[in-house]
């Protein structure tokens, strides 16, 4: 059976639940650890709108890359408030 092309990864849970990020690279060469801030730009972006002027991140948020039998995907992993990682 021919190896299946991954063209997109998909993020599972959390967040950024069901968003597909194009891939310009494998899967298996993406960071196994993926961390990330989120604030209010992030889900005005999603949904095409324009960033607004700079708000403080109101979340860090953890993905861990996994393989499932549908390919790679993201997997939500928790999420902290910024002032607990200081």
């Amino acid at each position: 059976m021919p190896k299946k092309t991954c063209t997109g990864i998909e993020f599972i849970g959390g967040p950024f639940d069901g968003h597909v990020e194009a891939l310009v690279r494998s899967p298996e060469e993406l960071p196994e650890l993926l961390v990330t801030h989120v604030n209010q730009n992030v889900f005005r972006l999603f949904e095409g709108a324009d960033p607004v002027s700079c708000r403080c991140p109101t979340s860090v948020v953890f993905y861990r890359r996994q393989q499932t039998d549908d390919g790679w995907v993201f997997r939500f992993g928790g999420a902290v408030a910024p002032r607990e990682l200081k």
